[in-house]
């Protein structure tokens, strides 16, 4: 089983913005998981379970850029 984490930081003025579509991405995608940091405010952490390729989760990326 592979697992991908990514982790970043959002600034303050977009978290809303980014939450929601976060809600978004949860509801269609059973294999994301989504951590907030607790000590640092902004701080996110996706866990992508399943087998998902280093390939798969970039086309998710770029699709999702679109």
């Amino acid at each position: 089983m592979h697992k991908v984490f990514v982790e970043y930081s959002i600034l303050q003025d977009m978290r809303l913005i980014y939450l929601n579509h976060m809600r978004e991405w949860l509801k269609r995608e059973g294999r994301l998981e989504l951590l907030k940091g607790s000590v640092q405010p902004g701080l996110f952490v996706e866990i992508w379970n399943d087998d998902v390729s280093h390939e798969e989760y970039e086309d998710k990326k770029n699709r999702d850029s679109e």
